[in-house]
Formats: C-alpha cells, sequence, structure tokens
C-alpha cells in the first residue's frame, strides 16, 4: 500500500513508534504505528520559543499547524467526525511538567480523552 503524507508543508516527527512513551508504538488505544508529524516553519519551529513559553501555556494559534487541513494518506470515505472538543492551549516549559503528572487521569478516561483535539 502506498501512503501520502497527510500534510503539505514541512514537518517533524516527535513521536513515533520507537519512542513507545506514552502511547506511541504499544497496543494500548491502537497506537501501534501512531507517528506525530509536527508542522514546523523555515526554522523547524512549530513556534516561537520565549519566556513566556517557559512558564505558561500558549495559545493554540501560535502554532505553525493550527487550523490547516489534515490531509489522508490514502483514499476513502470519512465515516465518523468528532470536532465537539474545545481547543486547548498548548504546554511547553515548566507547564508541560503538570499536563504529563494529569495522563493518567486521561489514560483511565479512555481514548477520547488522550486523543484531544
Amino acid at each position: 500500500m502506498e501512503l501520502d503524507y497527510p500534510f503539505h508543508g514541512r514537518c517533524l516527527v516527535q513521536n513515533s513508534p520507537a519512542n513507545r512513551v506514552p502511547s506511541h508504538g504499544t497496543d494500548r488505544f491502537g497506537t501501534s504505528f501512531a507517528m506525530d508529524f509536527v508542522p514546523v516553519d523555515g526554522q523547524n519551529r512549530s513556534a516561537r520559543f520565549t519566556g513566556t513559553s517557559l512558564l505558561r501555556t500558549e495559545a493554540p494559534e501560535k502554532f505553525v499547524g493550527f487550523g490547516q487541513p489534515v490531509i489522508s494518506p490514502v483514499t476513502g470515505t470519512v465515516v465518523l467526525a468528532d470536532d465537539h472538543a474545545e481547543d486547548h492551549d498548548a504546554f511547553r516549559g515548566l507547564s508541560s511538567v503538570g499536563y504529563a503528572l494529569t495522563q493518567a487521569c486521561r489514560v483511565a478516561a479512555g481514548w477520547g480523552a488522550l486523543a484531544g483535539n
């Protein structure tokens, strides 16, 4: 089977099945072959990192990939879509520690809580 990339432009692979933490490359939640493609600018940044980035969450609009289309890597028909989750701020720097500490709650809540928006 030939696959196309599910995006246009530049992306980095941040997590792949080789990482295995917390979900990539495991059998849990159907993520055995999951990869995270992160859209980046010409300087390979998803968003500019500032002092504020270190201390607080950041609005999703700040990131290169926000609002960009997701493209299917294969021909097919969408049979289900769910867009009820609100966009949440990004966790980088110190705020990511608190987010990581709550990961067990999302695992307990199931696939939908982990998938996010």
